[in-house]
């Protein structure tokens, strides 16, 4: 079973002391795509219809990481790592080095909701979810990957650098939103203002550009926006 077809989760807020704790409930369905016994069934074009349209959608959805948070095209580069080629070789693994079953289930539905959403915010409602298994248990579950062996240095690079990002529940890093309102947001670079967005989205209607697809970076020495749109190149 592949991690990228992790689906079908559902979100819980659980109050803990005077941070929201939202993290997903190990009691979340978590649901394989079996795909091939039906793709198989498909005439010739339509097995290609289906085929360049997942292609498309997954080439596409990358831009979504990027734009979700600072943190997200990292944590699915080590998620990635961390699952190798399966999802049970990775858990036996897990199991093997002394992680429990409510630790691994914990993992689990927190990845599957990271690659379900493009990173770790809700596509709906921009609020961030967290693990629920601790930072210590999390880390020890990379380590424990059968890629940690070959890319140890890489993996643990990664975790040093957004742990903070990936647990933190407060203002500014908990909700999707402009720098200068209390939020963040990777479709544009920290420095850019709610002012900037207005004035840029007010160009953009008028060059007929939908921003949907885009990311903006701002050069404040030189005083100028460039304005990334998503394309295969």
């Amino acid at each position: 079973m592949s991690v990228l077809a992790l689906i079908n989760l559902i979100f819980m807020v659980e109050a803990s002391s005077s941070l929201p704790q939202e993290f997903i409930p190990v009691t979340a369905p978590v649901h394989s795509v079996e795909c091939e016994s039906a793709f198989y069934q498909l005439d010739e074009k339509e097995a290609a219809y289906a085929y360049y349209m997942t292609r498309a959608s997954w080439e596409g959805s990358k831009i979504c990481w990027f734009q979700r948070s600072y943190e997200s095209p990292a944590l699915f580069v080590l998620l990635k790592l961390i699952f190798g080629k399966s999802v049970e070789e990775t858990k036996h693994k897990a199991l093997s080095n002394g992680v429990t079953e409510d630790e691994w289930n914990q993992f689990q539905v927190y990845a599957a909701s990271v690659f379900n959403n493009c990173g770790n915010f809700k596509s709906f409602g921009d609020m961030k979810f967290v693990p629920q298994l601790t930072e210590d248990r999390f880390a020890h579950i990379i380590k424990t990957s059968a890629n940690y062996a070959t890319h140890g240095d890489k993996m643990d690079h990664i975790w040093d650098r957004i742990k903070r990002e990936v647990y933190f529940e407060q203002d500014p890093l908990f909700q999707i939103g402009y720098p200068d309102q209390n939020g963040q947001s990777s479709y544009y670079s920290s420095n850019m203002t709610s002012k900037d967005v207005a004035e840029l989205t007010q160009f953009c209607t008028k060059a007929n550009i939908n921003m949907l697809n885009t990311r903006v970076l701002k050069d404040e020495e030189r005083k100028t926006y460039t304005l990334l749109i998503c394309s295969q190149e």
